[in-house]
């Protein structure tokens, strides 16, 4: 009998015969055990274990910048350019980050592996996806074999044996972007003004529609504001892989990890980089004059905006970002915030500072009373879910669709209130795997299952939440009472780390699912008494104070702007 490494949800072992060791316990959790000879099968590592290690490590951060020197001579002699290391690092680095920090991540666990197990079979893992651009690099993780095949040629590298083969259809991509002919004559009008007048462009703000359009008429017409896509032709040329110009892109070997990084980056690259960059640097060039661009989330996957922000910044103009989502700005270290936007941008414009932007992310109805609430209903609000995780955070169980807590916490309500539960699943890609597991769990009677934005929050009498994100100021801002069940909490600035800590005192924060159902059970018929102690509480006052902008000084985006200039 064989021992067999698995490193992929979907293989074509045979389960029964051979001795199957998972890579770690966030990977074996989607196994049917039942399938499984239990006494025969385990993992390497746990998630616990993994939550120990150091996702922005100095070594990480010091390869970062290696790499981008080594690839900027690579590209610029691909290419036939002059580029700056800060033009090509607005393009590169996020594609260097996930690449690197699983092999630095998992190359010392491998080698631990192979260590006390050398006679250990490993998965043969081909891959045949080819990425057009940095959004289908990023989104393609949990559809495609990548991170089972960096482990591959991680395992490989340092001698490891290869048995079974793992074959992987391949992904082609598919251009589904499909337009009205009125989107394409206003995307026209809109690209000519903003050449003519050279005005300052934001794309996404995501300020509302009334706040662009009054940032528009108050600037003289000198500041628009519109969504991506009615300035970006998404309507990509489809090329193929050249693998005689990625065979020109490479870093400096200096150890085990810059070889295997080699290997991959040909893999990896998108097209937007290599194959397809002129098509994009044409479209960004005709664009590279113009005074100021800004975005709410651009800057991070938008091959787009990412040349036009390296063209503008080459040429010594502004490139600006404002916060869209919870707490990035009160972790220690983020890839969005602290490795791109922090490194790049002029400015970013966060929720907590102090200035900050008058025309503020959250414009929903706040609740002043909790007595206007008559709703009997509770909501369970979960995080988003993810098959694979992607070394920007350490694995969590809440991230996992088997393994966070909001099964527990449903088991151990009371079955009257099991009866007022309503889900509303974060709504990506898995939202319908979700559906599934809880359906196939807990068989309900009826739907239990509801969607809209956050104004759908309004109508609970409390909503659950598993993670400290985006939800969690939203029901601050709009005074809706919830708990949260939160035992994964990590990478916080202590100051933030030790106020949300307070919070399990009052009862908003728990550890336990279990408790929480428990805690909920016995003070259903009370929330409003509970809930008005909570919120003249020092604590949830501080923690308020920490997070939201209301009431301190701030300026409109047009001010702010002026300013900058």
């Amino acid at each position: 009998m064989k021992k067999i490494l698995v490193t992929e949800i979907e293989n074509k072992i045979n389960l029964k015969k051979n001795k199957i060791i998972f890579f770690d316990e966030y990977l074996s959790a989607f196994y049917d055990y039942n399938k499984l000879n239990k006494k025969k099968n385990s993992f390497f590592f746990s998630i616990n274990f993994l939550q120990k290690r150091e996702i922005y490590s100095k070594k990480l951060l010091k390869k970062i910048e290696l790499y981008r020197k080594d690839l900027t001579k690579s590209l610029n002699k691909v290419h036939n350019k002059n580029f700056s290391e800060r033009y090509w690092g607005v393009l590169i680095d996020q594609i260097i980050f996930y690449i690197a920090n699983q092999i630095i991540i998992e190359l010392p666990l491998f080698k631990k592996i192979l260590k006390k197990n050398k006679n250990i079979y490993l998965q043969k893992i081909k891959f045949n996806n080819f990425y057009q651009d940095t959004f289908d690099f990023v989104g393609s993780y949990e559809k495609d074999n990548r991170q089972s095949f960096s482990r591959y040629i991680i395992a490989k590298n340092i001698g490891m044996k290869k048995k079974i083969e793992n074959l992987h259809n391949r992904k082609f991509f598919k251009n589904t972007f499909n337009e009205k002919v009125y989107f394409k004559i206003l995307r026209s009008i809109i690209r000519n003004y903003v050449k003519f007048f050279r005005t300052s462009l934001i794309l996404d703000s995501y300020l509302g529609i009334k706040s662009d359009i009054k940032t528009f008429f108050l600037s003289f017409g000198r500041i628009l504001c519109v969504p991506s896509y009615l300035f970006f032709n998404y309507k990509k040329k489809i090329v193929n892989k050249n693998n005689n110009l990625r065979k020109l892109i490479f870093v400096k070997e200096r150890d085990l990890i810059d070889k295997i990084f080699n290997i991959l980056i040909k893999y990896y690259m998108p097209a937007s980089l290599i194959e397809n960059f002129d098509e994009y640097n044409f479209d960004a060039k005709k664009f590279n004059k113009l005074p100021l661009i800004g975005t709410g989330t651009a800057l991070i996957n938008d091959d787009f905006f990412k040349h036009l922000s390296a063209e503008i910044l080459e040429n010594k103009k502004k490139v600006i970002t404002m916060q869209h989502g919870g707490f990035l700005d009160k972790k220690k270290i983020n890839l969005n915030r602290n490795l791109i936007e922090k490194k790049y941008a002029t400015k970013n414009f966060l929720w907590s500072e102090s200035p900050t932007l008058k025309n503020f992310f959250f414009r929903s109805k706040r609740l002043n009373n909790y007595d206007s609430i008559k709703n009997n209903e509770i909501l369970i609000y979960p995080t988003s879910t993810t098959f694979k995780y992607n070394y920007k955070n350490v694995p969590c169980r809440k991230f996992h669709p088997k393994l966070n807590h909001n099964y527990k916490f449903f088991e151990y309500l009371d079955e009257n209130l099991k009866t007022k539960v309503k889900i509303k699943p974060f709504p990506d890609k898995n939202e319908s795997i979700l559906k599934k597991i809880w359906i196939k769990k807990f068989k309900p009677k009826k739907s239990i299952f509801v969607n809209g934005g956050n104004k759908k929050l309004l109508e609970y009498k409390i909503v659950v939440i598993d993670d400290l994100s985006t939800p969690f100021y939203e029901l601050m801002y709009m005074n809706i009472p919830f708990i949260i069940i939160d035992n994964e909490i990590s990478n916080l600035k202590l100051s933030t780390y030790k106020k949300i800590m307070k919070l399990k005192k009052i009862h908003v924060l728990h550890n336990d699912p279990k408790i929480a159902a428990i805690f909920l059970n016995k003070n259903f018929e009370y929330l409003q008494d509970w809930w008005t102690k909570v919120k003249l509480s020092k604590i949830f006052k501080d923690i308020k104070r920490d997070l939201m902008p209301l009431g301190r000084n701030s300026y409109s985006l047009r001010y702010n702007i002026n300013v900058l200039k």
